[in-house]
């Protein structure tokens, strides 16, 4: 997504307006209204998707001042928001049947989708989706085991707009309830100072250690990524303090960045909040939210633990630490300061693992974060703090929105044909006797789709063609969830497309494919906790204590021997290299 000038002038002021009337209609819509579930997701995508084509041209750039061709692709998405709304009940009382306006506005409406994904993510995803819809389209030309009997137009309409297994589906569903509300608990929390309590407060307890810089980017990139719910938004919001930080006392650029960009990856997966995945997992188990967060606690340990080991080698080795003489905040004066904002993260916490709903915890910590931000100056959040809060968080779902659309369309169409059963059948086939191959298969789909594609957006596709044929396979249901969520995140940091490593690598002005491939390195044990996980389902704390302790002893073992192995590995190749040039 490349930067520019935002748009100015009052285009800005109408920009902002559907920005912070998302906001505002997601907590009216979440907290206050019996709104219907495709009214919600509606009005949600409608809003979202006419700010996209304000703010972004058909080079992918913010514009100052949007072109004609933004004007009336937002002019389109009104209509075909609009029409939707008036003629939904009415497509409902006629059971399905699809009227010509319905298809002209359906197939209007998918076209929006593509092209808001290619303006905000780029070609891959697009071009997906429509490899999905002609399939459905087609599927009697299908070769082999994909043949179906194709469907009609007004048939794939129905499903992908005036359906809820489509556009307005699950995935929109998330993006317009839990997604947003967190989003907005989290940019209420920034705008209070909450980021600067967590950097400082990691600051001032790891400070003093060898790499106390890189210990202090792997803490708040944990709890700063599981708010963000995106590596690449996590790498901009914290390391643009932390890579400068970890650079001053001797760590290499590239290191500096890899460091980050692996840190902010974990974030996705560590709980309780754990970006969208969580809530992606409990709706298709059906299961609670806190058995999904509390499955995470030890790999998302495993994970950052194995990242700190190897941090805290490499800068004893190099004896790379801050000057003695060099101050850090004091955690006196940082509780002081921002330790009064510490309890909302707490309440939203206990009012999850206590049984309510997570858009009602979302937002009584919102309440209470600008409540208990009054009591000093410096964290004070007047009403303009406020409406920047909401029109960042409107901003800041919009790749995610727009991925849930696209997602949407592959799901339904997934759906419509049966081709989740048939793939699955397929992949059960391979697994005979073997699967392994099918854990491998699933990881390198989710990788390669996770180098281009936003991480939920991979898991939501990826979800219902795989997870079938593992748990058929013998994998417990929340493990293969899990694997493949898991599989998605660690997209941001695998080359040769590691977005967030070359997000890192811009603030560290390393060179972008030597970070990619340090943080591939730095964030081995994301590659082996997904496999770890398949076969000892009781690190997901769901078996005896002490079976549980065994395991994760033994795959702390394994991890840790294969994190410092390449690092020693790493090591030798560039001793090698020196000697070669010289």
């Amino acid at each position: 997504m490349n930067k520019a000038s935002p748009p100015s002038g009052p285009w800005q002021l109408v920009i902002r307006f559907l920005l912070i009337g998302t906001s505002v209609f997601a907590l009216y819509a979440n907290a206050f209204s019996v709104l219907a579930p495709n009214y919600n997701r509606i009005v949600h995508w409608g809003l979202l998707a006419t700010a996209t084509f304000l703010i972004f041209g058909k080079d992918r750039s913010v514009k100052n001042t949007p072109g004609w061709g933004g004007f009336l692709l937002s002019g389109l998405v009104l209509a075909s928001s609009i029409f939707i709304i008036l003629d939904w009940q009415l497509y409902i009382e006629r059971t399905g049947l699809v009227t010509g306006w319905e298809i002209v506005a359906g197939c209007l409406m998918t076209l929006l989708v593509l092209e808001a994904t290619r303006r905000t993510i780029g070609w891959f995803l697009p071009l997906l989706v429509v490899v999905f819809i002609l399939y459905g389209l087609f599927g009697q030309f299908a070769p082999g085991i994909f043949l179906h009997k194709g469907y009609s137009l007004s048939r794939l309409v129905g499903t992908l707009y005036m359906g809820s297994s489509g556009i307005y589906g699950l995935p929109m569903e998330i993006s317009a309830t839990y997604v947003i509300m967190f989003v907005l608990f989290g940019m209420l929390l920034t705008r209070s100072g909450g980021d600067r309590w967590f950097i400082d407060l990691s600051y001032t307890l790891t400070g003093r250690f060898r790499g106390g810089p890189a210990l202090t980017a792997i803490l708040s990139s944990a709890i700063m990524g599981m708010l963000s719910g995106s590596p690449v938004a996590n790498v901009v919001t914290t390391g643009n303090f932390t890579i400068p930080l970890m650079k001053k006392i001797g760590f290499e650029a590239r290191m500096a960045g890899a460091i980050s960009a692996v840190a902010s990856a974990g974030g996705m997966f560590t709980p309780p909040l754990m970006g969208a995945g969580a809530f992606l997992i409990a709706e298709f188990l059906s299961i609670s939210y806190v058995e999904v967060a509390k499955a995470a606690v030890l790999p998302a340990l495993m994970y950052f633990l194995s990242l700190m080991a190897v941090v805290y080698f490499t800068a004893w080795r190099q004896d790379l630490r801050v000057a003695s003489d060099e101050p850090l905040p004091s955690l006196v004066r940082t509780v002081l300061q921002y330790g009064h904002m510490m309890p909302p993260l707490i309440v939203l916490v206990i009012l999850i693992f206590n049984g309510r709903s997570l858009m009602s915890a979302a937002f009584w910590a919102m309440g209470l974060t600008v409540g208990l931000s009054l009591i000093r100056s410096h964290t004070r959040i007047s009403l303009s703090k406020v409406i920047e809060a909401l029109e960042e968080a409107g901003r800041q779902v919009i790749p995610i929105a727009v991925a849930c659309g696209s997602a949407g369309i592959i799901v339904g169409v997934i759906s419509l044909t049966g081709l989740g059963f048939t793939l699955s059948g397929a992949l059960t086939g391979l697994a005979e006797g073997q699967p392994f191959l099918l854990l491998l298969v699933a990881m390198g789909a989710s990788l390669c789709l996770g180098m281009a594609v936003p991480p939920t957006a991979v898991y939501i596709i990826l979800a219902g063609l795989t997870v079938p044929a593992m748990v058929e396979a013998g994998f417990e249901p929340l493990a293969s969830h899990f694997f493949i969520f898991f599989c998605s995140t660690i997209g941001a940091i695998t080359p040769p497309v590691a977005l967030a490593a070359y997000a890192a690598a811009a603030i560290a002005r390393s060179e972008v494919t030597a970070t990619g491939f340090t943080a591939f390195r730095l964030g081995i044990a994301g590659y082996l906790i997904p496999f770890l996980v398949m076969y000892r389902p009781e690190l997901m704390l769901t078996g005896p204590w002490g079976k549980t302790l065994l395991s994760l002893l033994v795959s702390l073992a394994i991890i840790l021997a294969a994190a410092f192995g390449l690092q020693v590995l790493a090591y030798l190749w560039g001793v090698a290299a020196k000697r070669r040039a010289s």
